[in-house]
């Protein structure tokens, strides 16, 4: 899993700005996110309370994300 989450964080972005220069001038907009790791069953499956640990400390923030905190950016895109 850890292949496609870094896959998707390097191909996304420039993906993104390329569809929304093609689509410049159509009224289409391209929007992507990239949250960290969320707490989720997903993400959390198979790994120690240290694994976890360690993962939450790299982020920005300190901490894994939660779904609820993306909802809003979701639901606004």
């Amino acid at each position: 899993m850890k292949v496609i989450q870094v896959s998707a964080g390097i191909i996304l972005p420039p993906t993104t700005r390329t569809l929304a220069k093609e689509l410049r001038g159509m009224g289409i907009t391209a929007n992507s996110m990239a949250p960290r790791p969320m707490a989720m069953e997903l993400f959390l499956a198979g790994k120690t309370k240290e694994d976890v640990r360690w993962v939450a400390e790299q982020s920005l923030l300190g901490q894994l994300g939660k779904p609820e905190d993306m909802a809003g950016v979701v639901g606004f895109l």
